[in-house]
């Protein structure tokens, strides 16, 4: 029988351990000081002239919308609007935060500069997406 007093130890002091790693991750403040995830969907991809040469340095605007993207200045994000510039190959990647959960509707745009009444000179809309399986939209946008 000492076997299954060790072993009946054993596992109080597992589960005592499981509560408090969980007590101490369940608050972005615990004791580990791990936070939740973050809210948002990977956004990659390319910009291309016609001719299919990348655009170096090219302004690239993303943003998250709940259920659907509105009409083209219509409607709030969900999230901050993010920038980025694409690299010497025309590739970007940025992460578009949310505070919605359910599916979303990525759009991201490439524009001349980042003033508000740039208009952009494409942009691709992505629906569907979802924020809490933290998907990921790929898009190559080509320049007119």
């Amino acid at each position: 029988m000492p076997h299954a007093v060790v072993r009946l130890s054993v596992v109080r002091w597992g589960m005592g351990a499981l509560a408090i790693v969980i007590a101490a991750c369940s608050t972005p403040t615990g004791t580990c000081a791990c936070s939740p995830p973050e809210l948002g969907v990977a956004v990659r991809g390319a910009v291309l002239r016609p001719d299919g040469a990348p655009v170096a340095d090219a302004w690239v605007r993303s943003e998250i919308f709940a259920a659907t993207c509105p009409t083209a200045g219509m409607g709030a994000p969900t999230g901050p609007v993010t920038y980025t510039r694409t690299g010497a190959t025309g590739r970007f990647a940025a992460f578009q935060r949310s505070t919605a959960i359910e599916a979303a509707c990525v759009r991201v745009a490439v524009l001349a500069d980042t003033t508000a009444t740039s208009l952009p000179l494409v942009q691709a809309d992505r629906a569907g997406v979802s924020v809490w399986r933290r998907d990921s939209v790929s898009v190559t946008l080509t320049i007119p």
